[in-house]
């Protein structure tokens, strides 16, 4: 078993005995601030690679499920392949990390940032290093990151 989707049984990813719903209910109780992980189904479109002055390269894009509407930017410290749309993803937020996974191809990511956590909460997963997450909404329209 993989980890199991939020309200879709068929929507796996590749991690061992892990369920995404328990997961996320298990890091949003493990904060002290307010709750931001998610696990939700739905399409990732608007997808860019930019330079940051400094000449670091962030990755942009925004998901869109059932409920809202989410743009994330990933500043990258390794190269990274990225689909130009999916248009069945499954996404796992744990604020400091995410799993973005087409759940019509083999295609999945794992991104991380070590630097903001002390714990990496899909630790048998490979992931793709950065050095900062941020997420914005309609109610929240600045970057959060972390």
């Amino acid at each position: 078993m993989g980890l199991l989707s939020c309200d879709d049984p068929e929507a796996v990813l590749p991690v061992t005995g892990v369920d995404a719903e328990t997961l996320v209910e298990v890091y949003n109780a493990s904060v002290n601030e307010t709750p931001e992980a998610f696990c939700a189904i739905g399409t990732v479109s608007e997808v860019k690679f930019r330079a940051r002055p400094d000449g670091e390269e962030v990755l942009h894009f925004v998901f869109r499920d059932e409920e809202q509407e989410r743009a994330f930017t990933f500043a990258l410290e390794e190269e990274l392949e990225f689909p130009e749309e999916i248009d069945r993803a499954k996404i796992v937020f744990l604020g400091h990390q995410m799993v973005v996974a087409d759940l019509d191809s083999d295609f999945y990511v794992h991104l991380y940032v070590p630097e903001a956590a002390e714990d990496n909460w899909l630790p048998g997963l490979p992931y793709v290093e950065g050095n900062g997450l941020g997420v914005a909404t309609d109610e929240e329209p600045m970057l959060q990151d972390s």
